[in-house]
């Protein structure tokens, strides 16, 4: 569930890591979401747990006052492994299966594209392509097999992606594509490893945060909430992903149960 950051605690992600599980509730504001899970590009499916705590994502996005509510976001994570391009492609998912909202899923992630695998067919060009003036985005963006989702793929190798994403096509790609779509969320490398992330942040609406638990040390996420803030973009919330049970948590049960075998 989208938690805004105002009520959600640090100390919950501060852990090692755990192998990939499915996602229960971990807090009233929080639900915790697995970006290890098979994404379907065909269907969702209605009893899909995952696919109904991004439904919660949906319901407090929507829940924000139109006035207020960002419709071009940026989604990133403090370091990679967070499931940040499932959450884009699964949130995105979400806010078309209402059937009243056109979304666009823009891999901004130059250095390690991954929305593109969710199209059925490899798209040859996309945003970098579009950023050096090469083509228009709107003819690269491609229909997904979910109606009223739509995907402008990375494209073509960048050489330098932060040069490439600085450039002032970025910005006016991204405010063209806002115009055309309820929502736009954009899809970017982790703020710890790259700067592609505050480069493109300073172009949105709002920041939607990432945060693996158990994984992403509460330092780190606060490194990363304190610059994307730098950049001036607004923090709409995050998404938690991975296990509720910590992994010491969840030896010491297995421990338990070993003993009264």
């Amino acid at each position: 569930m989208l938690g805004f950051l105002k009520r959600w605690t640090l100390s919950k992600s501060n852990a090692s890591h755990e192998g990939r599980r499915r996602g229960r509730v971990l807090a009233e504001e929080l639900v915790v979401l697995d970006p290890g899970a098979p994404a379907e590009t065909s269907r969702i499916a209605a009893d899909d747990s995952i696919t109904e705590q991004f439904r919660a994502v949906r319901a407090n996005l929507l829940a924000i006052p139109r006035e207020k509510r960002p419709r071009l976001l940026v989604v990133t994570g403090s370091q990679s492994g967070e499931g940040t391009s499932t959450t884009v492609h699964r949130l995105g998912a979400s806010l078309a299966e209402r059937g009243d909202l056109r979304i666009l899923l823009v891999d901004a992630n130059l250095r390690d594209p991954a929305l593109g695998e969710f199209l059925d067919d490899v798209a040859p060009q996309g945003l970098a392509d579009v950023l050096r003036g090469e083509v228009a985005a709107h003819d690269c963006i491609a229909e997904t097999v979910i109606e009223n989702l739509d995907i402008l793929p990375c494209g073509g190798a960048a050489g330098n992606p932060a040069e490439l994403l600085a450039l002032p096509a970025t910005r006016a790609c991204l405010l063209d594509l806002r115009d055309d779509y309820d929502f736009v969320l954009v899809d970017t490398p982790a703020v710890g490893e790259a700067a592609d992330a505050a480069i493109v942040a300073k172009h949105c609406d709002s920041a939607l945060l990432v945060v693996r638990l158990h994984t992403t040390p509460k330092e780190t996420v606060a490194k990363t909430l304190d610059h994307l803030r730098q950049t001036g973009v607004p923090i709409t919330g995050c998404v938690i992903t991975g296990d509720a049970e910590s992994p010491q948590a969840r030896r010491s049960r297995r421990y338990g149960e070993a003993a009264r075998v």
